[in-house]
């Protein structure tokens, strides 16, 4: 029976609490069965309960027993920690270490330091079901050449030709070939958007606003995981500001285009995040700003002279921090609000003054007395007839208008303006009323008049008022009143982008980000999108197409096409061209996708979904999109892998539910059978190159391989050791034994791709890292990983590296939304489009041999309605 045993914590120690067939409730509160009197733990803090199918076991109470179960945070204040790594949920495993500690400002997937772990138990089950007895190989049954590589608890096995024949010490190389960044597809965009009378108050909701920027008439900037991606639209090329550790959150650029600032994130290593001042040409650092901030650098801003760069931080007081960067000096400092700050802005004319603006606030700074006024939201001076007063709320984004009036966005979309009157004070001098039906998300200035967007979808451009009085002038302002503007601020353009770019979409476009350069105006969408809208006519043309939720799996041609598919959570699945690095097609699938594999005849596509669903889709030719043929929820836990067999005829489905399940294609997707065995969720199945076998790992450290089609287990791998594999996507293997690091756990690799040549291999890791090594991958483990490239785009999980056919390319994708096309360089490299299948196979001289495999026929008509013949 699994259990529980305390091993830190004053209430913890020599407890052991069995796990039985209910839920068992871990908290503060006396009703918990766990009860754990901490103060930072929640009242009920997290509960662990039993998965799949129970046991034919029962205790001794009649209940039945499950021998899987997963652990769940029920919205605690400092989260749940599975092996020191915060978890949302997550299944479990013997010896898995459970902690609850102090780490309210750690992210999922970051990990913790024990000190700070209060409490501690371990997971302890003991496993009742599996393979029949004696079907797995032990210690007895192993061959002599047979070996364990942790973290794997499986033996694996050499081929036959390398057995005892190698010096295995050679294998510790630099792997024959480089990797270079060829492409990004990646925006980092708000992917919390304040909803229209929404009572739900979420933190971070409206942070990275404000983060696509003109750098020319044809070129522009924008942060993507920890790049900044300068993009040339004339010429179609992308250079790379590299110098983040992190993802990159925040950028502003100088009113000159030279001069850009970006923040990010703080890293693991270090909690104060850096400040970049950046050359823009050359994308060379001028100065590295560090040492205030604590967590996140949330927002910037330049002065109009360039010399002043204002930053937001990510603490608990949103910090205001001003600097003179040349000179690295850090002229006052301040705390922003107890509440978010959003957005921060320089006056164009009074140099003294900085505007802040977030979450019912808007503050006015003075740079020369060091010290911050809060302004009314309420309009002082000429209030219309019938004008509501306005409340706090939240302010989203704020500007300064050519003229030196600051404008807010605020949430019940309205646009106020705000003035110095006769008392000082920067008061609201008048207010465009419902300038959007919904919060207004962005704003900017241009010389005759503003731009705003807003949650419902549209781009308005304004004309200026009729007169102005009170211009500042000499950096000081003067005096003046203003004329009412009601009759005179109209909008001279609206532009809907409410359905563009969504491909059938469920949802709206919102424009989080706006900037305006030479009579076009550029928008950053929530969506993931980057586009230009003409002045003249409101003309809308696409720059920059990417998922705005996280990337959880990638597929290439089977047969060299220059495609690859990409699926996320964003529920969507895009196809994307090789060479000319364009979007071929979205599609809106509406389940969020977890993996993808396209038919030999690529004439179909699977996709897994969350909670046990796939669904097989049909493809007819471009521009055509494809068609759902069938879903399927045979399962309840998440799907993790779906994979086409080679000769097309079968669907191998993999799920947290510990089992793989077969699918007859030529049956119209008839279940075949379960392949039952593992102790831990299935993560990574692959297919034999004559389709007669299974292999698969999972997150207990188990290799097991079975039958196709009976999916009866084969618990002697070691008759399996020469079997030539059609993809290699296990984390597990003879071969890749080295690419774990020393005292890695399960968790570390999230995915392996091998080229078709077998000379490299590729693996991406929970810290969002690309490496490279030689395959095989045998050496010395610590002589391997200093030998082996390491790429850093990426700031989280990798969910997914795939070689491209000809082995020209390595596509990889991550949870951090974006994917990325390496260039495989090395000599005698064929970059070009081979379209053949090519399978490699180990022979017994201990050489490599390669076979063309023939495509197979493509897919007949199917008795789903839907279908059509192809």
């Amino acid at each position: 029976m699994a259990g529980l045993e305390g091993v830190r914590g004053k209430e913890a120690m020599g407890r052991r609490v069995a796990l039985g067939g209910g839920k068992v409730r871990i908290g503060r509160g006396a009703e918990c069965e766990i009860s754990l009197q901490w103060d930072g733990m929640s009242r009920t803090h997290a509960v662990i309960e039993g998965v799949g199918q129970p046991s034919t076991f029962v205790n001794s109470e009649g209940g039945k027993i499950f021998t899987s179960f997963r652990i769940r945070d029920c919205g605690s204040s400092n989260g749940v920690f599975v092996n020191q790594v915060k978890v949302s949920e997550c299944l479990l495993r013997d010896g898995d270490e459970i902690g609850f500690g102090r780490g309210a400002s750690l992210q999922e997937g970051e990990a913790i330091h024990s000190r700070h772990v209060e409490y501690a138990f371990l997971f302890r089950t003991l496993k009742l079901h599996g393979t029949p007895g004696g079907s797995r190989e032990g210690p007895a049954e192993a061959s002599k050449d047979g070996r364990m590589c942790p973290p794997c608890r499986s033996f694996l096995y050499p081929p036959t030709a390398w057995a005892d024949k190698k010096d295995l010490r050679e294998f510790a190389r630099p792997p024959p070939a480089d990797l270079e960044l060829d492409w990004v597809h990646g925006y980092r965009s708000a992917r919390q958007i304040l909803e229209p009378k929404s009572e739900a108050k979420k933190a971070g909701r409206c942070l990275h606003l404000n983060n696509a920027k003109f750098l020319s008439p044809s070129s522009i900037a924008y942060p993507a995981s920890r790049y900044v991606v300068i993009f040339d639209v004339v010429e179609r090329t992308q250079r790379y500001f590299k110098e983040h550790d992190n993802d990159c959150v925040s950028l502003a650029v100088a009113a000159s285009k030279t001069v850009a600032a970006s923040g990010q994130l703080a890293s693991f290593e270090e909690r104060s995040p850096p400040i970049y001042v950046w050359d823009v040409s050359s994308c060379s650092v001028l100065t590295k700003l560090r040492g205030f901030h604590r967590n996140a650098v949330t927002a910037l801003a330049f002065s109009p002279t360039e010399q002043f760069l204002a930053s937001i931080g990510g603490d608990d007081m949103h910090s205001l921090a001003v600097y003179d960067w040349e000179k690295k000096q850090l002229l006052f400092s301040g705390n922003g609000y107890v509440e978010e700050v959003y957005a921060v802005a320089f006056s164009p004319f009074n140099l003294d003054e900085i505007l802040q603006v977030g979450n019912k606030h808007i503050k006015f700074w003075s740079l020369e007395a060091e010290k911050s006024v809060m302004a009314t939201f309420r309009q002082e001076k000429n209030a219309k007839e019938g004008q509501k007063r306005t409340e706090p709320q939240l302010v989203a984004c704020c500007a300064y208008t050519a003229e030196g009036m600051a404008i807010c966005g605020l949430e019940e979309g309205h646009i106020a303006m705000y003035s110095r009157t006769k008392t000082g004070r920067n008061e609201c001098v008048d207010r465009i009323d419902n300038a959007h039906a919904a919060p207004v998300l962005a704003l900017c200035a241009m010389q005759n008049g503003i731009i705003s967007s807003g949650r419902d979808g549209y781009v308005k451009v304004w004309a200026p008022p009729s007169t102005i009085t009170g211009r500042k002038e000499g950096g000081k302002s003067r005096e003046g009143t203003r004329r009412s503007t009601r009759e005179t601020m109209t909008t001279k353009l609206k532009v809907d982008v409410k359905g563009v770019f969504l491909g059938g979409a469920q949802s709206t476009t919102v424009v989080t980000s706006l900037d305006y350069l030479k009579g076009n105006i550029l928008c950053g969408s929530s969506s993931g999108q980057i586009f230009l809208i003409a002045l003249k006519d409101g003309s809308i043309q696409q720059l920059v197409s990417t998922h705005f939720a996280g990337v959880t799996a990638v597929d290439v041609s089977p047969y060299g096409d220059s495609y690859y598919l990409t699926v996320s959570e964003d529920k969507t699945i895009k196809r994307w061209d090789v060479h000319s690095r364009e979007l071929q097609l979205s599609v809106y699938v509406g389940l969020q996708c977890t993996s993808v594999s396209i038919h030999p005849s690529e004439s179909l596509y699977a996709l897994g979904h969350r909670h046990g669903n796939f669904t097989v889709w049909d493809v007819p030719p471009l521009p055509q999109a494809p068609r759902c043929l069938l879903k399927s929820s045979q399962r309840k836990e998440d799907v993790t892998q779906v994979r086409f067999s080679p000769d097309g005829r079968y669907l191998a489905v993999a799920s947290r539910e510990q089992v793989i399940d077969l699918y007859s294609v030529e049956s119209d997707f008839r279940h075949v059978g379960t392949c039952r065995g593992h102790s831990g969720a299935v993560q990574h199945v692959d297919f034999s190159a004559d389709s007669r076998w299974l292999r698969s790992s999972c997150t207990a450290a188990e290799l097991l391989f079975w039958e196709v089609p009976s999916c009866r287990p084969q618990g002697r791998s070691s008759l399996l050791r020469d079997v030539p594999w059609h993809t290699r996507t296990v984390v597990f293997d003879w071969s890749l034994s080295s690419i774990w690091p020393p005292a890695a756990l399960v968790s570390s690799i999230d995915s392996v791709n091998v080229s078709n040549d077998l000379l490299l291999c590729a693996s991406g890791n929970d810290r969002g890292e690309v490496k490279l090594y030689p395959f095989p991958a045998i050496g010395d483990m610590q002589e391997t990983q200093r030998n082996c490239k390491r790429l850093l785009l990426h700031s989280s999980h990798v969910h997914g590296v795939a070689f491209t056919n000809e082995d020209g390319w390595l596509i990889s994708v991550s949870s951090d939304g974006s994917a990325a096309q390496w260039r495989v360089k090395r000599e005698g490299s064929n970059s070009g489009s081979n379209r053949r299948a090519i399978v490699s196979e180990w022979h017994e001289d201990g050489g490599i041999r390669q076979r063309e495999i023939s495509r197979p026929p493509r897919m007949g008509t199917f008795a789903n309605p839907h279908s059509r013949h192809v």
